[in-house]
């Protein structure tokens, strides 16, 4: 029996009716990227935020306008339905985002158009998904397609910060019969690393050191972070020297001491490879000055030592196996209160690996380091066989969308398939787009977050087809 996406003729069909909505679909997601929903304080009716709570109800409507059943649930997330049917096919997506960061070519929030990209914070993680189910359920009802489950659009307040919403719902409402979680790259996510979150804390002050302090996210590797130094004239000419040859630290001297700020160069905390961490330049500069006490030039020792590589490797927990790959870990944020530095690191852990090792390497390396460790916060992850029917329709439906011959892939991130039973990490992205941006820019979390229009648009058909392919497997 021919698979319907090898029909060319109802492939064209739904490209020719996404390309028809194409400025409209365009304009739906620069609105959604102009609201800043970046987790803020909680409010009454607001738990995230304001803005994220504005960016939700801006969704919901954006649904509602379309012509779908919506309702909003305990202020957090949002259900908009299509179709009919026993078994049910869903999409998930959230419009929360994470900070902006620096060095963008304009406002995060005012997206830019150019070259058939747009440029906007979320424009890609993940307000684009909004978009995609959005379209995907007008796409089947409007074309008359043949299917015959409901479809439901997801869409979330929390996934950058807790994931509270998709908790939620996991636990108060039936999962679909498959949910399509778009929030990665096509094709198909066969595995989900383990995710480990934990904190050190300094066992004293400072004492020459009056501050350092970076980031905003503890899964965004750190970009910038600054540091106040007041120490005898001495020791300051040296912090001066060592920092002209420092091409990623600036310093400004005043009377007794020096302000420094160390740049780094950021990413997802799920793909860090490319990245490097300004708390490593900032410890690399600071631990062999000589006449700094000697206090703090062992924790910006243990600072440089921990950021230096992603994998681990300086906090002894580097691991790997056959089907996740290699762990990795950074460090998003720095914080001092009172003259005493926390330093926050996340790592995207191998599936292999276990809490319990973790804890048995991270507690001692810390004690004999001068710090304290936090409990390890841990998220398992889990692994999908490429080879079910499902998955392999699903990256067979990719690539003749696409003519791309990507394989399923392992990811460091975690989204709400994890929390979903029947779930699949399947797009939204592509590998292999051009954004016309400098290296290191362009993709999820980083600098001049991008998405290439008409990837997004044959990003709609893949979904479309996909939601006809499960449908059929449900069926027969």
């Amino acid at each position: 029996m021919a698979k319907l996406y090898e029909d060319r003729a109802l492939v064209d069909k739904i490209d020719r009716y996404v390309r028809e909505h194409e400025r409209e679909l365009v304009e739906d997601l620069k609105n959604l990227v102009r609201i800043k929903s970046v987790r803020e304080a909680a409010e009454p009716g607001a738990p995230f935020g304001a803005g994220v709570r504005r960016a939700l109800t801006a969704a919901a409507e954006l649904a509602a306008s379309k012509g779908f059943a919506v309702e909003t649930y305990k202020d957090m997330y949002a259900l908009a339905h299509g179709g009919e049917g026993e078994t049910e096919i869903g999409l998930f997506a959230h419009v929360d985002v994470v900070p902006e960061g620096n060095g963008w070519l304009g406002d995060p929030f005012e997206p830019i158009e150019r070259e058939g990209v747009i440029i906007g914070r979320g424009v890609q993680d993940d307000k684009q998904a909004v978009i995609q189910g959005l379209y995907m359920m007008m796409a089947i009802r409007d074309l008359g397609l043949p299917f015959h489950s409901k479809t439901l659009l997801f869409i979330g307040s929390n996934e950058e910060s807790g994931m509270e919403d998709v908790d939620d719902f996991a636990h108060t409402f039936r999962h679909p019969d498959c949910s399509f979680v778009s929030d990665n790259f096509f094709p198909v996510c066969k595995c989900e690393k383990n995710i480990a979150s934990f904190s050190a804390t300094a066992d004293h002050p400072f004492v020459m050191i009056e501050n350092l302090n970076g980031g905003a996210a503890q899964n965004v590797v750190l970009d910038r972070a600054t540091a106040t130094v007041r120490a005898p004239e001495a020791v300051l000419d040296a912090i001066v020297a060592k920092a002209a040859e420092e091409p990623h630290a600036e310093v400004t001297r005043g009377e007794g001491y020096v302000a420094i700020v160390a740049h780094g160069k950021n990413a997802h905390a799920a793909t860090p490879q490319d990245s490097f961490n300004a708390l490593a330049v900032m410890g690399g500069l600071l631990k062999d000055i000589e006449g700094l006490d000697a206090g703090d030039r062992q924790l910006m020792q243990t600072l440089y030592e921990t950021t230096h590589d992603c994998y681990g490797e300086g906090l002894g927990i580097a691991n790997e196996d056959d089907r996740s790959g290699r762990s990795t870990a950074i460090s998003g944020m720095c914080r001092t209160n009172d003259g005493v530095l926390t330093v926050y690191y996340n790592a995207r852990c191998c599936i292999s690996e276990t809490k319990e090792r973790l804890e048995s390497i991270l507690g001692p390396y810390f004690a004999a380091h001068g710090f304290r460790c936090t409990p390890i916060a841990w998220t398992a992850g889990y692994y999908s066989d490429p080879a079910t029917a499902r998955n392999a329709a699903l990256t067979d439906i990719y690539r003749t969308v696409t003519g791309k011959e990507h394989e399923p892939f392992v990811m460091g991130g975690g989204t709400y398939a994890r929390h979903l039973s029947n779930a699949v990490v399947y797009g939204g992205r592509y590998m292999d787009d051009d954004y016309h941006l400098p290296a290191g820019q362009g993709t999820a979390h980083q600098t001049n977050e991008a998405v290439v229009i008409e990837s997004l648009i044959k990003s709609i058909v893949i979904y479309t087809l996909a939601a006809l392919e499960v449908d059929r497997q449900l069926h027969e």
